[in-house]
């Protein structure tokens, strides 16, 4: 029985939404055991039965070792229970069969760079998936990470800049242009994307802290006070806060307040000390 026949015969069993191809009580078929087993991996992971799935995309690979979908699926798979190695090797296999697959290209480089950190790996992985869809945001997104984890900031950027392009007011995006301005010492710029960030999620500690960490850097030790304060509303177990905070107090002259701050950033982390109390701006 050919493939379209045995689908028929199945479909015409139970309606859509629960029709046998999916489900445990179905018998493989002996002249198509790829259909057979890829549907039921398809099945496993749509229920989060990952290592099940894994079984079935195995299967069906050894009756169809060139189908693209499922080395695909089954090193998202691996990807998603760690076994990154694995899972390069499969999204490469799947790119050898179908090389114009965004979807591949885009996995392997976040793979590469987010959980291996082989970041001019991931590149070139990224700048496939770039030049199959150039206005996509998460490309463009994953493309200024990795140059900024390569510290590469103004290239980084340029993907950044090319990320809101696509959504104008994305948090991350304005957030690590504001990362990339800061490690580029124009701090002035940085304030602003921050801000940009803060204005789309106000409730982010990151953004605050290095807004604040960027004023006291101009020596702006009010404006800095006011971002540090904001950062510890948000979370106040974090030893630097209290500390530069403390800092900028003691810098306007506000010594025992200052101290207190100071005192508090010792209690979070015991190896803390006010050895730089009187250091000139960063």
């Amino acid at each position: 029985m050919g493939k379209m026949a045995w689908y028929t015969k199945l479909y015409s069993k139970k309606i859509i939404k629960d029709f046998s191809l999916f489900r445990d009580d179905c018998e493989a078929s002996f002249d198509d055991d790829y259909w057979y087993w890829y549907q039921q991996g398809r099945w496993h992971d749509e229920q989060d039965n990952l290592e099940e799935a894994l079984t079935c995309y195995q299967q069906a690979l050894q009756a169809k070792a060139n189908d693209y979908w499922a080395w695909y699926h089954q090193a998202c798979i691996l990807e998603e229970l760690g076994d990154y190695e694995k899972a390069v090797e499969c999204f490469r296999q799947a790119i050898k069969i179908e090389p114009d697959n965004y979807w591949s290209w885009y996995h392997l480089g976040y793979v590469l760079s987010e959980e291996l950190g082989l970041f001019s790996e991931a590149v070139d992985s990224l700048e496939m998936t770039h030049a199959l869809r150039p206005n996509d945001y998460w490309v463009n997104y994953r493309l200024g990470d990795v140059w900024r984890y390569l510290e590469r900031y103004d290239k980084a950027l340029v993907y950044y800049n090319q990320a809101t392009l696509a959504r104008p007011n994305d948090y991350w995006a304005n957030y690590r242009k504001g990362d990339c301005f800061r490690n580029l010492g124009d701090f002035n710029t940085a304030i602003v994307k921050y801000g940009l960030a803060i204005a789309k999620r106000s409730d982010c500690f990151d953004a605050y802290y290095n807004q604040a960490e960027c004023y006291r850097y101009l020596c702006n030790y009010e404006k800095a006070i006011l971002s540090y304060q904001k950062a510890l509303e948000l979370d106040s177990e974090d030893e630097y806060a209290w500390y530069n905070l403390g800092y900028c107090l003691l810098k306007i002259g506000k010594i025992e307040e200052g101290n207190q701050y100071l005192s508090q950033s010792t209690r979070l982390n015991p190896s803390f000390s006010y050895h730089n109390q009187n250091q000139s701006c960063p």
